[in-house]
């Protein structure tokens, strides 16, 4: 038996036509995932320069803190006797305000020798050496210095280290940071 013309042109027709309706719909399924992978690059792209303006915002806060902590006569004359208690004292109330208000965990004095002197959050924790990058960096250049960093109980914590001078020279060094993991309870410590 002869096949008929028709079946003998329908049968190719029919597959070039099924071939480039699937070219069609490959073609714009390939066009809608690079659409989507161009969208969630710029979303992404957008909440890294908010995030990079939070953390510029946060750092210049706390620098200016730290600026003002670090003129405190009071707070120079405890550090110069090392009277930790009198400069617990004296910061304990700072934490808790600035906690309150700017969402800050952690506040510590530092020697020289990047021992720590005092952790207001945590005043019974001290002379253990700092080996924080922000710390060393500050010590290395003499400028303040800001980053995120883990702590030992793993949180990501934004820290600022400002290099303290009194009469001009470096006695020490002041580190604020926060933390969203730990929050500032009544006493001004740390809960977390």
């Amino acid at each position: 038996m002869q096949t008929p013309l028709k079946a003998k042109i329908l049968f190719p027709l029919s597959l070039v036509f099924s071939l480039l309706l699937s070219a069609f719909a490959y073609n714009d399924y390939k066009n809608l995932q690079d659409q989507f992978s161009h969208d969630v690059e710029r979303h992404l792209d957008g909440v890294q320069k908010l995030f990079d303006k939070q953390i510029e915002s946060e750092t210049e806060l706390l620098s200016s803190i730290l600026e003002l902590v670090a003129k405190d006569e009071r707070l120079q004359n405890a550090w110069t006797v090392k009277d930790r208690s009198s400069l617990l004292q004296l910061s304990a109330p700072l934490l808790k305000e600035m906690g309150a208000k700017h969402r800050i965990t952690h506040f510590y004095f530092h020697n020289p020798d990047r021992t720590n002197f005092l952790r207001v959050y945590d005043p019974d924790r001290f002379g253990d050496v700092v080996n924080r990058f922000t710390l060393l960096e500050t010590v290395r250049t003499s400028q303040i210095s800001a980053g995120i960093e883990l702590g030992k109980l793993g949180t990501l914590t934004l820290r600022v280290v400002y290099p303290w001078q009194i009469n001009g020279k470096i006695v020490g060094y002041i580190e604020m940071g926060g933390s969203e993991e730990r929050r500032v309870g009544k006493e001004g410590r740390c809960r977390g």
